[in-house]
This record gives C-alpha cells, sequence and structure tokens, in this order.
C-alpha cells in the first residue's frame, strides 16, 4: 500500500532526520579519535560483556567517517544546499526529494549559514565544501584520493557542529519541535 504524503514526511521527520543527525553525532566522535589518534589505536568492542572486535580503531573510525560525510551531504541538500565549482550554493529538490520546503519551511540561504560563523566566514564555507567534496570525490565517486587528517579533521568537526546549529535554527524551532537526541 502506498503511503501519502502526510505519512511520508512524518515517517522523513521521526525516522530519517533523526537518523541522519545521530550520524553526524557519530562522525564527530570518530573525527575526535582520528585527531588525537592520526595513526589508529587499539579497539576493543565489548557486547554484553562478551569481547566482539578486537583491532584497530580505524575499524570503526573510517566508516562511520565516510558514512558521516554522506550523511552531510544529504542533510545539507534537505537544507537546499549543494556544492558548485568550489562553491556552497543554493539547489533545489530532484524527482522525489523530500527536503525542507515540503515542510512548508524555506531554504536555508549561504547567507544564513555563514551567519553562524564567529571567525572568518570564507574558511567557514572552506570547510563546508571540504567535507561535501569529500563525500563526493571519495565517498560516493571512486576518483582522487583525499586524505582525512589535521586541519582536514578540525573543518569536518566544524561541519558537524555547523549542521546541528542550522538544522536546530532553520527547522525543528519553527517547526516548534525538540532536535533528536544525540550520542
Amino acid at each position: 500500500m502506498k503511503k501519502t504524503k502526510t505519512e511520508v514526511l512524518q515517517h522523513h521527520l521521526n525516522v530519517f532526520l533523526p537518523h541522519r543527525l545521530q550520524a553526524i553525532s557519530a562522525f564527530e566522535i570518530a573525527l575526535l579519535i582520528v585527531r588525537d589518534n592520526p595513526k589508529g589505536g587499539e579497539l576493543k568492542c565489548r557486547i554484553n560483556g562478551k569481547l566482539k572486535v578486537d583491532g584497530s580503531s580505524t575499524a570503526l573510525t573510517n566508516p562511520t567517517i565516510e558514512m558521516g560525510t554522506i550523511h552531510s551531504r544529504v542533510l545539507f541538500g534537505f537544507l537546499g544546499l549543494k556544492v558548485r565549482d568550489g562553491r556552497l550554493v543554493q539547489s533545489s529538490a530532484h524527482g522525489t526529494d523530500i527536503n525542507i520546503e515540503n515542510f512548508d519551511l524555506n531554504k536555508v540561504t549561504v547567507e544564513q549559514v555563514l551567519s553562524h560563523c564567529d571567525g572568518d566566514t570564507s574558511l567557514a564555507e572552506q570547510n563546508i565544501v571540504k567535507t561535501l567534496t569529500l563525500a563526493n570525490k571519495m565517498v560516493a565517486h571512486s576518483t582522487e584520493t583525499i586524505k582525512i587528517e589535521g586541519d582536514s579533521v578540525n573543518a569536518h568537526i566544524m561541519t558537524c557542529n555547523a549542521l546541528i546549529i542550522l538544522f536546530r535554527t532553520y527547522f525543528y524551532h519553527p517547526m516548534k519541535l525538540e532536535m533528536p537526541e544525540m550520542y
């Protein structure tokens, strides 16, 4: 049975957006691990007291970072933003894409994104572009290799923080809803 548009939007609100925002939280945790342990470290994971994983932290951080970049790309797309020619620009939904406009809210502008920056707005835009480019060039397509190290880790952390602020400010607050719980 096909879902109504209202049911699809409700499912997006209750399931997809919280899942993606929690993935951003996990992305940030993985980035912090990489920042503190750039060469990796020992990982032991116990579930119900039983050792299930014994190896390198990269077994956790690499896939979490890759998926975090994809979730970042999707969430910025939901807000109405993408990267074109190395700049953050507004975009439109394609086909059956669900975006912020489906909830009777306006797309977020680049100016709105940058208005939340405490420092150099050009650097802030470059950091977001770096994360979205990582999603496009390294994860979603097999193209050039982009290393996640040094300043790029901090750039991606800033992008995680920006997404949380943007969703709180331009989606959840106008809808009079609480933000989903983060990790």
